[in-house]
């Protein structure tokens, strides 16, 4: 039996639809058929691990995106806060001065 490395995933399908191809097409012998039939199970999962693995790194890049842009909206949201604070501290000095009964009034 061939060894079945390969070094993506898209080399790696190409081996597999060569195999399928193989046996499609040719007369094999019972012996040879049922070789490149093992051959083309040996392709299809190590074709499938690599596709789980590639599927997993995108799911860690994407899990890591979120968290960079949850950190980002975290800060832009307490930049906000920052910025409203010193008006919401006047406003209720303003109202604990008894100036003002109802902030509706300053408006």
């Amino acid at each position: 039996m061939e060894n079945n490395s390969f070094k993506s995933l898209d080399q790696g399908l190409a081996q597999l639809e060569a195999v399928v191809q193989s046996l499609e097409d040719s007369n094999l012998s019972i012996d040879e058929a049922i070789e490149k039939y093992a051959q083309g199970m040996e392709l299809a999962v190590s074709c499938r691990k690599s596709l789980n693995d590639m599927s997993q790194r995108v799911t860690e890049v994407r899990n890591k995106a979120m968290q960079n842009f949850n950190m980002l909206e975290a800060q832009q949201a307490q930049k906000v806060q920052a910025q409203q604070a010193p008006q919401a501290q006047a406003q209720s000095q303003v109202l604990g001065q008894g100036q003002i009964d109802d902030p509706a009034d300053v408006f």
